[in-house]
C-alpha cells in the first residue's frame, strides 16, 4: 500500500492513450510527496499495464494498480482506491485530465498554509482543453480559460451547478470521512454530489491560478473516450432531475425549508440569467449585424 502527504486517485477503463499523459503529468509535479492507486474499473488489464510499463522506475513504490473485473463505475473506483491510500489530502486525477507542474505543490501549501479551520478543501482555476482522438492520437484543438471567474465557493451556487472539475479539487481526508464516501448508486454527477455534501459541512478554498486542464472531446460522444458531459448529456440531466426531485421529497416529508428547496431556487435562479445573457448576446448581435 503507497504511502504519501498526498494520494492522488485515477479512474481508467479502456483508454491506454490517456493514462501513459495523465502519469506524466502526476510525475511532473514539483511536490513529490504523493502516493497513486491506479483503478482499472473492468477495462482489459494489458493494454493498462503496457501503459505503466515504461512508468514503472519512476513511480517504484508510490504506485498501486488495482483491476477489477468488472465495473462498477467512478464512484466505486474512487471509494476503492481511497480505501488503498492512508495521506492527509485527497485528489482525483481522472486518465484523459492533466495538471500543470505545480498543481501539488500550491494546494499543499494553502492546506498547510494559514486558513481558518472550517476550510477542508482546495480548488484552482482550470483551462478548458478541446482535443480529438484520431488514428490512436490525440490532437490538440485549443486552450481556454474555464471558470477563472470563481472568486470563492458558494453553497448556494454549488447548489445551481458544478464549480469545479474533479482534477482542480484537493481535499483533506478527515474531511472525506466525515462526509462519507462517493455515492456508489451515480453512474454520473457523483463529483457534485459529492461537492454538495462536503460544503454542508465545510467551506472550500480557492487558488486563483489556472493549475488543472480539464480535457474535452466533444466529437467523441459514442466511443471509450468521450467525456460524459459530451456523450452523456441525457443521463446527467435524468440524475440531476433525480437527485434534486429527492431531496426535495425529503424536505416536504421533514416539514422544512431545505437542502431541496434551496437547489430548486438556486437552479432557477441560475437558468434565469443564462436567458439573460443569451438575449443580451442577440440583441449585441443583431445591432452589430444591422
Amino acid at each position: 500500500m503507497p504511502s504519501g502527504t498526498v494520494g492522488i486517485v485515477t479512474r481508467t477503463k479502456d483508454r491506454p492513450l490517456m493514462l501513459g499523459r495523465a502519469l506524466k503529468s502526476v510525475l511532473s509535479q514539483t511536490f513529490e510527496d504523493w502516493a497513486l492507486v491506479v483503478v482499472n474499473d473492468g477495462g482489459e488489464p494489458g493494454p493498462v499495464h503496457q501503459a505503466l510499463e515504461p512508468f514503472r522506475s519512476a513511480l517504484a513504490d508510490r504506485c498501486q494498480l488495482i483491476s477489477l473485473e468488472a465495473s462498477g463505475g467512478m464512484e466505486a473506483a474512487s471509494n476503492r482506491a481511497i480505501a488503498n491510500l492512508p495521506c492527509k489530502y485527497l485528489v482525483i486525477h481522472d486518465d484523459d485530465d492533466s495538471w500543470e507542474p505545480e498543481f501539488l505543490q500550491a494546494t499543499v501549501e494553502f492546506m498547510e498554509g494559514e486558513r481558518p479551520k472550517n476550510t477542508k478543501g482546495v480548488m484552482t482555476h482550470s483551462h478548458l482543453v478541446e482535443e480529438r482522438i484520431d488514428n490512436g492520437k490525440i490532437h490538440f484543438l485549443k486552450k481556454c480559460p474555464h471558470n477563472d471567474w470563481i472568486r470563492d465557493i458558494n453553497f448556494f451556487e454549488m447548489l445551481a451547478d458544478n464549480c469545479f472539475p474533479p482534477i482542480s479539487f484537493l481535499f483533506a481526508r478527515d474531511a472525506y470521512e466525515k462526509v462519507g464516501p462517493f455515492n456508489e448508486e451515480l453512474p454520473v454527477l457523483g463529483d457534485w454530489e459529492f461537492n454538495v455534501r462536503f460544503l454542508r459541512h465545510f467551506d472550500i478554498g480557492v487558488i486563483p491560478q489556472s493549475l488543472a486542464n480539464y480535457h474535452h472531446r466533444r466529437n467523441d460522444r459514442s466511443s471509450a473516450y468521450g467525456n460524459s458531459v459530451h456523450a452523456q448529456r441525457d443521463r446527467l440531466k435524468y440524475y440531476d432531475n433525480q437527485l434534486r426531485n429527492r431531496w426535495l421529497r425529503e424536505d416536504l416529508e421533514a416539514g422544512r425549508f431545505g437542502l431541496g428547496a434551496a437547489a430548486g431556487l438556486a437552479r432557477s435562479q441560475w437558468k434565469i440569467r443564462r436567458l439573460l445573457k443569451k438575449s443580451q448576446r442577440s440583441i449585441w448581435s443583431r445591432l452589430f449585424n444591422t
